[in-house]
């Protein structure tokens, strides 16, 4: 199960593709236009549409990574603000970067750091991940005070902790 559990889901960026967002799939919509300096990206209508010069997978996936810290810094902000209030903190700062192994960090000079990879992820499991790191702004390890703490918002958090840890593999570009 372990081994299942850390292999990488690797999606080929072709039409018909499914990407996640917010935890759903949707449908990859690509197409070619040569005049284009750099690729257009929109999901409506529950379809990710992308209008490119180029498909190759190497050229297109920083567009979509970028695409995806975008919308991941707008929606941590917002959940930021959310559970900040019930904690009664406030970060020094927001991160939203490439993190090989972490889905999330607090720096001693309380910057939060997130993984962009998170907006992947259903809205609860994203919620778990940014009320972590903002418990840490109040308990820098992972104590029983921390826990209790993080259980105190968010009493739930053990199945959302034990969903990432089942499927956080598969939440790639």
């Amino acid at each position: 199960m372990k081994e299942i559990r850390f292999q990488k889901v690797k999606r080929e960026l072709v039409s018909g593709e499914s990407l996640l967002y917010l935890g759903r799939n949707y449908k990859l919509d690509l197409k070619t236009d040569s005049t284009l300096r750099i690729p257009a990206i929109s999901l409506s209508n529950g379809v990710f549409h992308v209008l490119t010069k180029n498909a190759e997978q190497d050229y297109l996936r920083p567009f979509l990574i970028d695409w995806y810290k975008c919308k991941a810094g707008l929606k941590i902000h917002e959940r930021i603000d959310y559970f900040a209030t019930k904690l009664s903190v406030q970060p020094r700062g927001t991160i939203i970067k490439e993190q090989k192994k972490r889905w999330g960090s607090c720096t001693t000079g309380n910057v939060l750091n997130f993984n962009w990879r998170c907006i992947l992820a259903p809205a609860p499991i994203l919620d778990y991940i940014i009320a972590h790191e903002l418990c840490h702004l109040i308990e820098t390890n992972h104590s029983l005070k921390f826990w209790a703490l993080l259980r105190a918002v968010m009493p739930d958090y053990e199945l959302r902790k034990k969903w990432l840890m089942e499927n956080g593999v598969k939440l790639d570009v």
